[in-house]
């Protein structure tokens, strides 16, 4: 959220400090909405209006009053900061850009750098977390796994067990069979 009143001084000094004319300049009786008109004089340019607000301007407002060519907010329809729409206006009417908005411009961007780091940071910490839990989980599972492998393998050695014993046993019992059959009665 802006502060509409600071905004609204910070433009009109800024639009003075470049040489242009103030036409008009207007607070909403209903809203902190603030307006201005930019004349360019001799740049030969056609008035621009500045509006600056917290909120979109109704479509009934703006056909009366007409369109703000430059929108200072933070809402859908904002073009800006007070310091972009300096720089716009500098555009504009082909003139530099004051130190005061060079300095509020290196500020905004050194701030959404700044951010934009601990964005990354928060991501990198994350993606930390979720790969150490991740690692933990698939060593449970190996864990998991190995264990039952271990349980397969101790059964398959009584299974191969009891058949080599019960191949064993009929080994001998046919051994017997062979052994008693010259006994046999007939």
């Amino acid at each position: 959220m802006i502060d509409s009143a600071l905004a609204f001084d910070s433009v009109e000094s800024e639009v003075l400090a470049m040489g242009l004319t103030i036409q008009e300049s207007a607070f909403s009786s209903l809203s902190d909405s603030a307006y201005l008109t930019v004349d360019f004089g001799e740049h030969d340019e056609f008035p621009v209006k500045i509006r600056i607000s917290n909120h979109t301007a109704k479509p009934s407002y703006e056909q009366l009053s007409g369109y703000a060519d430059f929108e200072v907010g933070h809402h859908d329809l904002a073009h800006g900061e007070w310091w972009e729409a300096m720089i716009w206006l500098a555009g504009l009417a082909e003139m530099e850009i004051t130190p005061t908005v060079r300095d509020a411009a290196a500020k905004a961007a050194a701030e959404n750098a700044a951010e934009a780091l601990r964005k990354a940071e928060a991501t990198l910490d994350n993606q930390k977390r979720a790969a150490v839990a991740d690692a933990r989980r698939q060593a449970a599972i190996d864990a998991a796994l190995s264990a039952e492998a271990d349980k397969i393998t101790r059964l398959m050695t009584k299974v191969n067990d009891a058949a080599a014993s019960a191949k064993a046993r009929s080994r001998a019992r046919y051994k017997l069979n062979v052994a008693l059959r010259p006994y046999e009665k007939r």
